[in-house]
């Protein structure tokens, strides 16, 4: 695509909205193949394009680089042609040149790994210690904010805010034995788009046409919209382990099953500690939303829990229920002076 206006000239990609168009119908993975093909050749005849030799070479290989082609490939979202090559040549590059000798190479490749590993380490301690706020108060955005990586907390919260700002019915099929909703985006339907979110509660299975979940693993905001009050809490299986917190937890194999490393289990206790801040945290967030007589509950639950540990019967001082409080709220224990 960056080619194009080498290949077509500049004054048509200048004076027209022919980029605009070829980039509407190129990246829209939304489209089927079929209606992709429609609106490329619509937009070759708009433009007197039919006889470019270079386009028609393109369009001859589309099934290989047009997002439409690939709806259907597992995570096929996220794939790029050049991505494995750039981005590792992005990375190395910080850190190499082409003017090194072999020795300095093997040195500074060192640094880059161990530049990843504090990286991870980094985004590791980050997701373990806090919490994302949640902000529509729904329970859908609970269970993924404890489940979820930050980054992709922040991108499923998206999609609740598109489902409630957003979404609309505009048909329905009632169950037999699955339900059929036929929902639309504002901007969606503008463009007369919209997408069948089929929905079978006994077998705790969602489908959309748009296929955001088998292109990209994150449920999008058309089944948000449709399920989100029909189901207690997401389905296990729509919430990939790539995206979890605990994704690199578990033993690493090679492609012929041969275990590479085994996994250092955590103890219980650590596990059960780590859950014990999550669940204060984001109760402290929610609180956030609440009335004050519900902060004093939950300050004087937490309360009586450690003056029994402490094996204490006196009530706490004014000093100590102020450090409780910011233990809570921080993730941390506060050691505050009068």
């Amino acid at each position: 695509m960056k080619k194009i206006t080498d290949k077509v000239g500049s004054k048509i990609c200048r004076d027209t909205d022919f980029l605009t168009r070829l980039n509407g119908v190129v990246w829209d993975d939304d489209l089927e193949p079929g209606e992709f093909e429609e609106k490329w050749l619509k937009v070759m005849n708009d433009f007197s394009l039919e006889d470019n030799t270079w386009l028609n070479g393109k369009f001859a290989d589309r099934h290989t680089w047009i997002p439409a082609y690939f709806r259907n490939v597992p995570m096929g979202g996220l794939l790029r042609t050049t991505q494995r090559s750039e981005s590792a040549n992005s990375f190395f590059k910080r850190f190499e040149n082409k003017y090194g000798t072999l020795t300095e190479f093997l040195v500074r490749y060192e640094s880059a790994t161990d530049h990843q590993k504090h990286l991870l380490k980094l985004r590791e301690e980050e997701n373990a210690n806090s919490i994302p706020e949640t902000l529509y108060g729904s329970k859908w955005e609970t269970q993924a904010v404890r489940s979820y990586t930050h980054a992709m907390f922040y991108e499923f919260q998206n999609q609740v805010k598109l489902s409630i700002n957003t979404c609309s019915l505009v048909g329905y099929t009632p169950p037999n034995p699955v339900t059929n909703f036929e929902v639309s985006l504002v901007e969606d339907a503008k463009k007369g788009l919209k997408f069948a979110v089929e929905c079978s509660r006994s077998m705790n299975d969602v489908r959309c046409t748009c296929k955001m979940f088998e292109r990209r693993g994150i449920l999008c905001s058309h089944i948000i919209w449709v399920c989100s009050g029909k189901f207690k809490d997401i389905p296990d299986k729509y919430i990939l382990q790539r995206w979890r917190k605990n994704a690199l937890k578990s033993d690493v194999y090679d492609w012929n099953g041969n275990l590479l490393e085994k996994y250092n289990n955590t103890s219980t206790k650590q596990i059960g500690m780590s859950v014990v801040w999550s669940e204060i945290q984001l109760t402290v967030g929610m609180l956030k939303r609440k009335e004050e007589s519900d902060v004093r509950e939950f300050a004087k639950l937490i309360k009586e829990f450690r003056t029994k540990l402490e094996g204490n019967t006196q009530p706490l001082t004014k000093q100590q229920q102020i450090e409780l409080l910011l233990s809570a709220r921080f993730g941390r224990n506060q050691h505050l002076t009068a």
